[in-house]
């Protein structure tokens, strides 16, 4: 989507296609290392995702979001050296909140929101128009819409986050 609004047209289809699927694979390498790190709370939050429900072994997951990691980062570097950085920052802040910065409440909250709207800049960094404003402006608007819901889901996962000593506002505040 970056691409597309800093382009305003589609990029070629190389380019198309590796920008989509570099972010598709390091956001979801996140998404299932978050899930292998969060076992216990999903149990209690969650018990139909995949590990709780024993769909997958915890093994899997991890060998399914290493396989990713390589996927992104290669596709990463192909579309160039800021590309590519900006794919290791995504992976660092994603594994960063994953395995510390979940139950640190706002920060956690931030972290998510920034990687979400990150990905509109990744995609005019990917055609080499990284301060392109339209991407910006979006990036911008899905990371404080993104936060607003990071802080609405915590909300509704007092019970597990209570497990794990979280600092989420709905935990420190309360619900409402």
């Amino acid at each position: 989507m970056g691409q597309l609004l800093a382009l305003g047209e589609f990029a070629s289809i190389p380019v198309s296609l590796s920008g989509f699927f570099s972010v598709f694979f390091i956001s979801g390498s996140i998404l299932v290392l978050n899930d292998y790190f969060d076992v216990e709370t999903d149990k209690i939050n969650a018990p139909d995702r995949p590990i709780p429900a024993n769909l997958v072994t915890k093994r899997e997951a991890l060998f399914l979001a290493i396989t990713m990691v390589v996927a992104g980062i290669v596709l990463s570097y192909l579309l160039g050296i800021l590309t590519f950085l900006s794919a290791i920052t995504l992976l660092i802040i994603g594994f960063l909140y994953n395995r510390r910065f979940k139950k640190s409440g706002l920060l956690g909250n931030l972290m998510v929101s920034f990687s979400v709207g990150m990905t509109f800049i990744y995609g005019a960094i990917s055609i080499e128009l990284p301060f392109n404003k339209v991407a910006w402006v979006f990036a911008l608007i899905a990371a404080l819409v993104d936060l607003g819901e990071e802080i609405a889901a915590d909300a509704m996962d007092i019970q597990g986050d209570k497990l794990i000593d979280s600092n989420s506002i709905a935990i420190v505040y309360g619900k409402k």
